[in-house]
């Protein structure tokens, strides 16, 4: 049975490597694990990513969290979750540093190590990796380091900075404000007549919003003034914001029971109908 296990985990890794799995790109990627694979460090999460086009696997809220960042990047341009380690290579390397590799539960097999984030990050007309692990600080122990090192190596070895992120270095604020913004990135238009053009909607919402008065008020003032159903101009402000027609300083609360104060940057020249989503 223990064979069994193995020869079965193995060739799950190679089915992986067979597939494209660690030269797949954007929504062509596949995570080697899923949120069934693995008990979860608080609730699970998935979403649909907006710079990949699929569905992302997040086995903790502070994963889903760093998830979030990542996306409001301008920089970053591909995120691969749960990216596998070659099993031969990080044995070696736990061997040379006299650590034991992690093992499977119960047959105590060697298992496949895995980094929590590949990123990949524009840098001028280059693309460089970046490689991220997530942990809560409170469970930074003696043997969870020792694992961290082991993975630290192997990509130190390949000449990829890594690092480990815990919940001290996320600014929750920011990631609340996404997290509210982020379903709003794309949105179809077929709430509104299709005679309005996306420049004239914008630029009404915008005086109105920048006129004063509470985000949620102003909404529904402005839902009123076309005839719109209830929550049709904030599902639009969450948009614009989400989209970045519109700037917001991010790391101050965005509340819809108080003003919204925009930043004073140019927007795009956006013109045309309501029948097609805005990228």
């Amino acid at each position: 049975m223990a064979y069994r296990a193995r020869k079965n985990h193995l060739k799950k890794y190679e089915r992986w490597i067979a597939d494209g799995g660690g030269a797949a790109r954007g929504a062509q990627y596949t995570p080697y694990l899923s949120v069934r694979d693995v008990p979860s460090l608080g609730n699970v999460n998935r979403v649909l990513g907006w710079k990949t086009g699929r569905v992302h696997q997040f086995m903790s809220n502070l994963e889903f969290q760093f998830f979030l960042l990542l996306e409001w990047s301008d920089a970053v341009v591909d995120v691969n979750e749960q990216f596998p380690l070659d099993l031969s290579e990080t044995q070696s390397i736990a061997e040379q540093l006299g650590l034991k590799h992690p093992t499977l539960p119960v047959t105590q097999l060697p298992n496949v190590m895995t980094s929590d984030f590949k990123i990949t990050i524009a840098r001028g007309l280059e693309h460089v990796c970046r490689v991220v692990s997530i942990k809560p600080s409170s469970q930074l122990t003696e043997r969870t380091l020792q694992k961290l090192e082991i993975e630290r190596r192997y990509w130190a070895k390949r000449n990829v900075q890594w690092n480990i992120v815990t919940e001290r270095d996320i600014d929750q604020t920011r990631v609340r404000n996404i997290q509210w913004l982020h379903p709003y990135r794309k949105l179809q238009y077929g709430l509104l007549p299709e005679t309005v053009s996306v420049k004239n909607i914008q630029n009404l919402l915008r005086e109105m919003v920048t006129a004063g008065g509470v985000l949620s008020g102003v909404a529904l003032a402005f839902d009123d003034q076309l005839g719109l159903p209830e929550g049709s101009g904030l599902t639009l402000v969450r948009h614009f914001l989400a989209s970045k027609i519109w700037r917001v300083n991010m790391n101050v609360p965005i509340n819809p029971s108080q003003p919204l104060a925009l930043l004073n940057l140019p927007t795009p020249n956006l013109d045309g109908d309501f029948s097609k989503p805005i990228d």
